[in-house]
């Protein structure tokens, strides 16, 4: 499963996985030396601490492939953990009326995704049962 990577590859990618992991940490110590505006700097630093697990996850996976699931997954998971923080963040930013705008916005496109996945995975049709 895994391919063999040159080694310049390597050492590229833990350059950069060093040089992520640096600004973030720096990002993340400026913010919490700076903590005047505590309702939204918390769900930055939450945002901001994504990149140094992603970059050392993926780093992980370049270099150890036939494990790379174990740290996809972890990555994955970390993901969803704090995309709930972006999603405050942006709000926190709106009025009362786009936020409700958004939210129907985002439960209309599920909801078509739905039906079109529903009308997809119907044996012998591949297309929706209504015009498009």
């Amino acid at each position: 499963m895994g391919v063999l990577v040159p080694l310049f590859f390597y050492v590229v990618a833990f350059f950069c996985t060093i040089a992520a992991i640096a600004l973030a940490v720096l990002h993340i110590y400026r913010h919490l030396l700076n903590y005047t505006e505590p309702t939204y700097q918390r769900f930055i630093v939450r945002i901001i601490f994504m990149v140094p697990v992603y970059a050392l996850m993926s780093f992980l996976s370049l270099i150890v492939p036939e494990s790379s699931i174990y740290f996809n997954s972890i990555r994955e998971v970390q993901i969803v953990t704090y995309e709930d923080s972006e999603a405050v963040l942006v709000f926190l930013f709106r009025n009362p009326f786009e936020v409700a705008i958004l939210n129907y916005l985002v439960i209309a496109v599920i909801a078509v995704a739905a039906v079109l996945a529903y009308a997809v995975t119907r044996v012998g049709r591949e297309y929706p049962p209504f015009p498009v």
